[in-house]
């Protein structure tokens, strides 16, 4: 475990890129569970909410799983769907609201959230990533359930600011079983309703890992060479930016102090990995 201080070689990277207005669709989730509310239904319990910095507890999402089991009722027979959760889901975040003592977003923001507030939409717009490093690097993104977060601000029904927050994301080198690091990866975004009309803005993304990852490299079957992970991850990070804001521009930072305290320092093998 690296101790985050003033030692330059430990310190981390901070890869940022915002966009004002952006296509929503990449976080838009067009499934039959998404569709019907049933991915809703499966995620909130699994999800860690903050509302205006109150927490959401399980005990009363369990609560309200019960009192509203009466929701969820067969689709009609013309439709796709053999059962309908949007009525419940509906109802289980407005009670979450409720209990945080904030205003319940208008209709057409609840119906964004029961298709997109979910495990495979706003908790993974990073999925590019991680699919990217499996399958091309062997590499291995074990997420942290209990540390995942989705922080909403509501001051009023038609704008919301959404957040969705993972502090560790380890990575492994599939070949050998070795912990590589950690990385930290959040969005941002406000999402406002004009006229039952949804849009996406003030989007925000950010992921922060160790320096150190320049000196260690790994297999790039697209060129038959050793690459450094830095690079390689910078990389796909553009992509996913490029996939959801419409543009691959980021902003690369450095940091000596973090609050990402569990990074750890890339496997030092001086044979295999670290750049000569």
């Amino acid at each position: 475990m690296v101790n985050i201080g003033k030692n330059k070689d430990n310190a981390v990277f901070t890869l940022q890129s915002y966009a004002r207005d952006f296509n929503y669709q990449y976080l838009r989730q067009n499934t039959s569970n998404a569709n019907s509310g049933r991915q809703a239904y499966l995620d909130i319990p699994r999800m860690n909410f903050v509302i205006n910095g109150k927490n959401i507890n399980n005990n009363l999402i369990n609560k309200l799983y019960i009192e509203n089991e009466n929701l969820i009722k067969p689709s009609p027979p013309e439709s796709d769907i053999s059962t309908d959760y949007r009525p419940f889901a509906k109802a289980i975040f407005s009670e979450m609201f409720k209990s945080a003592h904030a205003p319940i977003p208008n209709k057409a923001i609840l119906e964004e959230f029961v298709t997109n507030c979910n495990q495979s939409g706003y908790e993974f717009s990073y999925g590019l990533l991680l699919k990217e490093l499996f399958q091309k690097h062997g590499l291995f993104t074990q997420l942290n359930d209990g540390q995942r977060t989705i922080y909403i601000t509501i001051r009023s029904p038609d704008s919301i600011r959404v957040e969705s927050k993972n502090p560790v994301i380890s990575i492994t080198d599939m070949e050998n079983g070795k912990k590589i690091c950690n990385m930290s990866y959040s969005l941002g975004f406000a999402l406002e309703s004009n006229m039952n009309k949804i849009e996406y803005k003030n989007g925000q993304i950010s992921l922060t890992l160790p320096k150190n990852l320049k000196k260690y490299k790994v297999d790039d079957d697209t060129q038959q060479s050793r690459k450094n992970l830095f690079d390689i991850i910078v990389g796909f990070f553009r992509e996913m930016v490029n996939k959801l804001f419409g543009s691959n521009n980021i902003n690369i930072t450095e940091k000596l102090n973090t609050t990402l305290q569990d990074v750890h320092s890339p496997v030092n093998d001086i044979n295999n990995n670290l750049i000569r």
